[in-house]
């Protein structure tokens, strides 16, 4: 395994084959994010905690299942089955090593909220995390502070896990040491990574200024219960391809800053 070095605009490359890929057999990836954030959203509304919990510990597994799709979509004449079949298959062989991987995942998304709170000194001491802030003081500076550090030990939670699945799976490395390779070629490219994750930010935010927009501009007096949860199931559907995407993406950062030795030649050249 080789640690490679790409070019900063190379981010906004990795962006547009993951969309471009996305597209060309959407109903994989739309179906794995979809199965992942759906029972969070649901769990959320029964408890917070235990919904974090959940999507901290799937996250590296469905990571790998995306990167297997997307692998496996790039092969020509490849069906929708024998693309869920691949993802499903990466993720049963590393099973163990994925269940590690999501525990460390779950615990340092933890240790950063809690972190966030004790440098921030201004929510409860049981919040996991600082989405939930006390009313009306969301323009403290204390607050402001925290949700920056919050977000910036986030990011780097990220960078951590960012290549781990595919390390685990292709590379066979262990769970422990993927993790630090996987900061280590993140930071090596931190530019495109950067810029990776400013496109998907500028383009979220103009889906959701757009549906801002249409919500505003098609809203009547007369809009009861179920336009809302039309609109809610609207943002919800976005969420996911956005996510679908983004996870796409990953295998695209993953082949052009690891090169594979393995039999199989994932990642390769």
């Amino acid at each position: 395994m080789q640690l490679r070095h790409v070019e900063s605009r190379t981010g906004v490359r990795w962006l547009r084959e993951g969309f471009f890929t996305f597209m060309r057999q959407p109903v994989v990836p739309f179906v794995l994010v979809m199965a992942y954030l759906l029972p969070v959203h649901l769990l959320s509304l029964v408890s917070p905690a235990l919904s974090r919990a959940f999507e901290g510990a799937l996250a590296p597994a469905m990571t790998l299942a995306l990167m297997a799709a997307t692998a496996s979509l790039l092969q020509a004449g490849t069906s929708t089955r024998q693309v869920f079949l691949s993802a499903l298959q990466a993720t049963r062989t590393r099973i163990r090593p994925l269940a590690v991987l999501g525990l460390m995942h779950g615990a340092a998304l933890l240790l950063a909220g809690k972190a966030a709170l004790a440098f921030a000194g201004a929510l409860a001491s049981d919040t996991a995390d600082l989405s939930t802030t006390i009313p009306g003081s969301a323009a403290s500076p204390t607050v402001v502070t925290g949700l920056l550090f919050y977000y910036l030990l986030r990011s780097l939670v990220i960078l951590m896990f960012w290549h781990a699945p595919g390390l685990v799976h292709w590379h066979g490395v262990a769970p422990v040491k993927s993790l630090f390779f996987s900061t280590v070629t993140c930071l090596r490219n931190l530019g495109a990574m950067a810029v990776l994750g400013l496109a998907w930010g500028a383009g979220l935010a103009a889906l959701v200024a757009w549906m801002s927009f249409v919500t505003t501009k098609t809203a009547t007096p007369l809009a009861g219960p179920i336009d809302m949860l039309a609109g809610k199931m609207a943002v919800f559907v976005v969420v996911v391809v956005l996510e679908a995407v983004v996870h796409t993406a990953v295998w695209f950062s993953f082949k052009d800053c690891l090169r594979a030795r393995g039999a199989d030649g994932a990642a390769a050249e």
